[in-house]
């Protein structure tokens, strides 16, 4: 990555232009060694969809963080209280439309299920 660019250029401007012959990717970790902020407002390239598709990964694990720590750990760390030593979680979006009878669940291979409702 030498002459892509250095720190100051970004403290200077704000901004990192992104050359052709350089990969979006290769200049996100950059970024992220030197804790530049990688976002639209900082970026510019050539390379739209190499971008785009930085920018959405970081969305995609920014989401799956908040599923984690909100929905998943909680209840993994419940489970682990119980004793269990598996645990089978599956979230469901808004939009999502599973037909079951809170006594018949689909089978999950298990003796024990548990369903939750938010």
């Amino acid at each position: 990555m030498k002459g892509l660019f250095t720190p100051n250029d970004f403290f200077k401007n704000g901004i990192i232009k992104c050359p052709p012959s350089v990969s979006v990717s290769e200049l996100h970790e950059a970024c992220d060694y030197f804790l530049i902020p990688f976002d639209a407002s900082t970026i510019k390239c050539h390379n739209l969809r190499g971008l785009l598709h930085e920018i959405s990964n970081e969305g995609a694990k920014e989401q799956f963080e908040n599923f984690l720590y909100e929905k998943i750990l909680p209840e993994m760390v419940n489970a682990a209280k119980r004793g269990d030593r598996e645990c089978h979680i599956v979230i469901l979006l808004d939009d999502d439309n599973v037909d079951w009878d809170e006594e018949y669940p689909p089978q999950t291979g298990e003796e024990y299920s548990q369903s939750m409702c938010q």
